[in-house]
């Protein structure tokens, strides 16, 4: 038995996979290629009326196959996803390692898998993981196609869905200056995240700052630890490596990071007040090389540095690719349930 592992870097359009980590296994000619489970293949990029899916290559494979499901009722952990029977996308086997399928419909969520072709069998299909509760790994994640926005004065937004099945989604104000986002999933904590991110690829050093205007609300079961802020994050795998200034519906403002992928992320406080009626908060996230910082603001004048750790709040990602996606970052605690806030002053500026 050869356990095969790949680190990819594809760019497509205007979005982009970075960094992720496969892992297959090969039991003999007679068998199909297994995946690790805690590793994903699958990524999704939305488009309008399309979706780019993307995939690492299977060493051994010949060929790949792209099956298209509509989801006509989006699941939770406590509820099970609808969805139309899987057709198979492409006529040939395909022999890149990405497809665009076009002809989507905007709004509809889809879910995509992927099989691959190992010694003339089919393995079993693989789509991106979604996080319920702490760790534990389900089979897809719903991709949404949709026009692109521009926000912060950069065209090439997209909401996507990490490590959830329940779409987000977002609205802004006449002047595009409000955001307003509603999102579900379970958290952006441990080993695999469940959020809502609405986000575009910035390469190099950049700093991006929002104030929290209100929210995120509770959700039906009273959760207080819904939480949104600004993020940098590697790719769109619910494991990966990331930076996020946070606060949370029971008033908890935090620095997170993930510094390797599949890995719980450390926290940094400034206090703990814990009021939710400290708002509005502004969070920004600076980012120098790989090197990342967190900031915590109540007029957006005067910042606060996240650093109770004594490192100067100062902590290297060294996988974070150099082109990395940015943005604002909203999840509801409770996958199943959906947690709103509000945004303004979005910026994101390079040196």
């Amino acid at each position: 038995m050869q356990l095969l592992s790949n680190r990819n870097v594809l760019r497509l359009g205007m979005g982009l996979l970075a960094s992720i980590t496969v892992a297959a296994t090969l039991a003999g000619p007679t068998a199909a290629a297994a995946l690790d489970p805690e590793k994903t293949q699958v990524q999704y990029l939305p488009r309008d009326g399309a979706a780019i899916v993307l995939w690492n290559t299977v060493d051994g494979a010949t060929g790949y196959n792209v099956y298209q499901q509509e989801v006509t009722k989006p699941g939770s952990p406590s509820t099970e996803t609808t969805a139309t029977a899987p057709v198979k996308v492409n006529t040939d086997p395909i022999t890149t390692a990405s497809l665009l399928v076009e002809n989507l419909k905007n709004g509809t969520p889809y879910h995509f898998t992927v099989t691959a072709i190992v010694d003339g069998k089919e393995t079993d299909p693989v789509g991106p993981r979604v996080a319920v509760n702490n760790d534990d790994l389900g089979a897809f994640v719903a991709v949404v196609p949709q026009k692109p926005a521009k926000l912060a004065g950069l065209d090439g937004f997209y909401g996507y869905n990490i490590g959830t099945d329940l779409p987000g989604s977002y609205t802004t104000d006449a002047t595009g200056s409000t955001i307003t986002m509603k999102a579900s999933g379970w958290d952006i904590q441990n080993s695999a995240d469940g959020f809502y991110f609405l986000a575009v690829p910035v390469k190099g050093d950049v700093t991006v700052t929002a104030r929290v205007v209100s929210g995120p609300t509770a959700t039906a079961n009273e959760s207080t630890w819904n939480l949104g802020g600004v993020q940098i994050r590697g790719t769109l795998d619910a494991g990966s490596v990331m930076a996020m200034a946070q606060v949370a519906q029971a008033g908890r403002e935090q620095f997170k990071f993930r510094t390797e992928y599949n890995t719980s992320p450390p926290e940094e406080h400034v206090d703990a007040t814990d009021d939710p009626a400290r708002r509005p908060l502004w969070v920004r996230v600076v980012r120098k090389g790989n090197d990342f910082s967190g900031f915590l603001s109540d007029d957006g004048t005067t910042w606060t540095k996240f650093d109770d750790q004594g490192v100067d709040g100062i902590h290297t990602i060294k996988d974070m690719p150099a082109e990395a996606y940015v943005g604002l970052a909203l999840s509801a605690h409770d996958d199943g349930e959906y947690s709103t806030a509000v945004f303004d002053n979005f910026t994101i500026t390079s040196p």
